[in-house]
């Protein structure tokens, strides 16, 4: 799992995002990622073509090699805020690049519903994804 991120990270490059606003919104797909409480393939998956997507390039191995420390300070944020909302507010208060925040709520739907299933916990996270992002 962490191997495809750091591959399709690696290509990350925009110069418009700062590397705090990708290091943000990778908080954010993590938190997507967590939302029913385990990660399957087609999550990683789906953030993978996303970053493809975007051709992403100069961010680099170091943003890769910072996937672990953003997926433990999400672990230990919901550890103080289950509903997941103190994440969500420092992504809004860090993420200015428009186009950076447009896709955010798409992302995180197509990682919410790849697994084909969306819980409560999934919809209710999505809903105010949404309504933040849109």
């Amino acid at each position: 799992m962490f191997d495809r991120l750091r591959e399709a990270l690696g290509r990350l490059s925009k110069p418009e995002a700062s590397t705090a606003e990708l290091d943000a919104a990778l908080a954010l797909v993590v938190l997507a990622m967590f939302a029913d409480r385990r990660v399957v393939d087609a999550e990683t998956s789906e953030v993978q073509r996303w970053m493809e997507s975007r051709e992403l390039g100069g961010h680099g191995a170091p943003l890769a090699d910072r996937i672990p420390a953003i997926m433990a300070k999400v672990r230990r944020g919901l550890e103080q805020d289950v509903s997941g909302q103190t994440v969500i507010d420092d992504v809004d208060r860090l993420v200015r690049d428009p186009t950076l925040r447009a896709e955010l709520p798409a992302l995180c739907r197509s990682i919410i519903e790849s697994d084909r299933t969306v819980g409560p916990d999934e919809a209710d996270l999505l809903a105010r994804i949404e309504q933040r992002f849109a």
